[in-house]
């Protein structure tokens, strides 16, 4: 097996694609978009031996200072949950796929988070009320605001 690299992610917020976090030093990063811990980094107090340590939750109101296309992690409550439906992809005119809209809510604060394909046919109305994590979703800013689109997984917190 291929020999495992320590990774850091810090405020819940991973590097875009292309960025590696380095401050301009020449750092592969590993498909995962993550960085691997630098040598001279003291790792985690806690040991996380064959698996990733979770990453703290970003806060909703947090989403307006990432850049577009960063991953990041999310905890709040599914408000609603729109039907799945059918669209057809802009840049493949006759080909369509599965899309769902979710509303996420911290407090008083909302975030449209949109779903594709099997991601949309997965998580539906079961997920309404209960307060979940989502894992690596994309920031996007739209009309002011910020959205959420995919994601690498989906917890329910409880």
């Amino acid at each position: 097996a291929p020999p495992q690299t320590p990774e850091l992610r810090r405020g819940g917020v991973e590097e875009a694609e292309g960025g590696n976090g380095s401050g301009g030093a020449d750092v592969e990063t590993p498909p995962s978009g993550r960085r691997p811990l630098p040598a001279d980094e003291t790792p985690p107090a806690t040991s996380f031996v064959g698996r990733e340590p979770p990453s703290p939750a970003t806060p909703l109101s947090a989403l307006s200072r990432c850049a577009g296309g960063l991953r990041v992690d999310v905890e709040a409550m599914v408000k609603s949950v729109g039907e799945l439906e059918k669209k057809e992809l802009p840049l493949q005119p006759g080909e369509f796929t599965a899309t769902r809209l979710l509303v996420l809510q911290q407090g008083d604060l909302e975030c449209t988070w949109t779903l594709w394909a099997g991601d949309a046919a997965q998580h539906g109305d079961e997920l309404r009320g209960r307060r979940v994590r989502v894992r690596g979703a994309r920031v996007h800013s739209f009309c002011g605001g910020s959205r959420l689109t995919g994601c690498l997984g989906v917890d329910v917190c409880g």
